[in-house]
Formats: C-alpha cells, sequence, structure tokens
C-alpha cells in the first residue's frame, strides 16, 4: 500500500500508523511518501518518489516491517523519520538510527533491522475519545474538564502541528516563498 501525504508532517501520520499496522504490517508493505518540490519544479521529486514507493511497497522485503517513509530512494522507518529539512529533496532523517534501506534495481535493497513490531491491541478500541488541540500555557482546567464530561481518552494535538498540517513547506503558506 503506498500512502501520498506533505512530507512536512509525513512522521505525525506515518508513526500512528506503523503503531496501529497489526496484522497489515505482515501482508505488505505500507510506505508513505510525498514531495519536496513542486510537480512543475526544474528537478520535482514527487514522480520518481511515488515509482520507488510503488516498487518498495510490491517487494516482498517490506512484508513485516511495517510503516515506512520513502523519499530520495531512501526507505526510513516511520518510527524513527524526522524532517531534517524542509526544503531539500534530502529532506528526511533517521538519525541516529540508520536508515532502513534504499531502492534500486527495481526493488527494495534492505540495510538494517527494523524497529520490533509492537504488540498486538487487546480488546476494542475506545470510541469516546475528544481531539484537543494544545498550545504552550494552556490552562490545564480545560483538559481535566474533559474527564468530567465523561471523556474516556484524550488525543492532544500541537497547535504548531495543526497549523504545519494547514501550511506545509516548513509552515509557510504554499506560494509565499
Amino acid at each position: 500500500m503506498v500512502v501520498t501525504h506533505g512530507l512536512d508532517t509525513v512522521e505525525e501520520t506515518a508513526f500512528p500508523t506503523d503503531l496501529l499496522a497489526g496484522p497489515a504490517a505482515h501482508r505488505g508493505g505500507i510506505v508513505f511518501t510525498g514531495a519536496v518540490r513542486p510537480l512543475d519544479a526544474l528537478s520535482g521529486d514527487g514522480p520518481c518518489n511515488l515509482a520507488s514507493s510503488l516498487v518498495a511497497a510490491a517487494d516482498p522485503a517490506l512484508r513485516g516491517v511495517g510503516a515506512v517513509v520513502c523519499a530520495g530512494d531512501e526507505l526510513h522507518a516511520a518510527r524513527w523519520v524526522t524532517m531534517a529539512d524542509a526544503t531539500a529533496v534530502t529532506a528526511l532523517s533517521s538519525a541516529p538510527a540508520p536508515v532502513l534501506g534504499r531502492v534500486a534495481d527495481g526493488g527494495a535493497e534492505m540495510f538494517a533491522a527494523p524497529p520490533p513490531r509492537p504488540s498486538e491491541p487487546e480488546g476494542e478500541p475506545e470510541t469516546n475519545v475528544a481531539l484537543i488541540k494544545t498550545y504552550p500555557e494552556m490552562d490545564p482546567v480545560l483538559l481535566t474538564a474533559v474527564g468530567a464530561i465523561g471523556v474516556r481518552g484524550l488525543a492532544p494535538v500541537k497547535a504548531r502541528y495543526a497549523l504545519m498540517a494547514a501550511l506545509g513547506a516548513g509552515g509557510r503558506p504554499y506560494g509565499t516563498g
């Protein structure tokens, strides 16, 4: 499976996908990809990243690995990948962990062992979960009030990431610089 995604925030989506993939991780590759440069740029990276991701997802070497992020022909474990430079084609890094592998010669070459798979979740998922946008110096009463109304789970989202998801390109609105 290949998921196209903005690279600015791909780590925030790929990581929970990796944790929740369950048996799907053993059926085949789960590959996230995106582009740093626009499609009409002289050296746009999107088409190559998409082609490499399709090759990687089809390769049996990715069965059981979990979610990975593919960019610049590199395969990064979703749990290790971070944005290192929002303007470079080599935008992603797994440091201090190694890059898992690369796409070359029509297949995926693995260099390092992937992180161990998480244990399978037990029971049914909770349905009464609040998604709260958090911000610096937020009054803690707002979070405790959520429990008082019967919410059984809390998923805080940093306001910075919500803004990045809306803006892209390292927090700048597209087309502004």
